[in-house]
């Protein structure tokens, strides 16, 4: 396991440390300064923004669909705890993955629990808590996070769209390692 704050090292530098620690960071990842990282989990498939002040509990996998990406001081937090007994209310740890899906966004501040599926297209609201799966194309906000609107017609995400001559669905295994 690592812990990691890269933002000694240039933007253009910092996937290809990621991809040194271990993570499966695709090429095209853009990670900003002062993101934290604990874990090797992190995985991206083709463009990704991962924002300054981005918190990865990457012990789990954290994983983020071509397109997707997170805002400022946004969360992904793979840990929690049972419930233990009257001598110490925090029980035993345990870790379930999060994924992002294509063409997603979670915005800044937002907190994105244990075990959660952000479905394609969705836009999860600056300071919303996910500790839901989403369904395609809405917008959730709020804490909890609830569905606030659907995205219908020629903004709902399309994963045969093309961005930059690029389809943003990609093959199957086309992260680097």
């Amino acid at each position: 396991m690592h812990t990691q704050r890269l933002n000694v090292w240039p933007m253009r530098w910092r996937s290809q440390m990621f991809r040194w620690l271990g993570c499966k960071v695709s090429r095209e990842t853009v990670i900003a300064g002062d993101v934290f990282i604990e874990g090797t989990g992190l995985v991206t498939e083709g463009l990704v923004i991962i924002n300054f002040g981005v918190f990865l509990d990457a012990v789990a996998e954290i994983r983020f669909g071509p397109g997707s990406g997170a805002g400022h001081r946004a969360l992904f937090i793979t840990a929690t705890h049972d419930i233990g007994d009257e001598r110490s209310r925090a029980g035993g740890n345990r870790h379930a993955p999060i994924e992002v899906g294509a063409g997603s966004w979670v915005g800044g501040g937002a907190i994105i629990m244990p075990g959660v599926k952000i479905a394609p297209g969705c836009i999860i609201a600056a300071g919303a808590v996910v500790h839901r799966d989403t369904e395609p194309n809405c917008v959730y906000a709020g804490n909890p996070a609830r569905l606030v609107r659907k995205i219908e017609g020629p903004r709902a995400f399309d994963p045969d769209r093309r961005r930059h001559g690029k389809k943003l669905t990609p093959p199957p295994s086309s992260t680097q390692q």
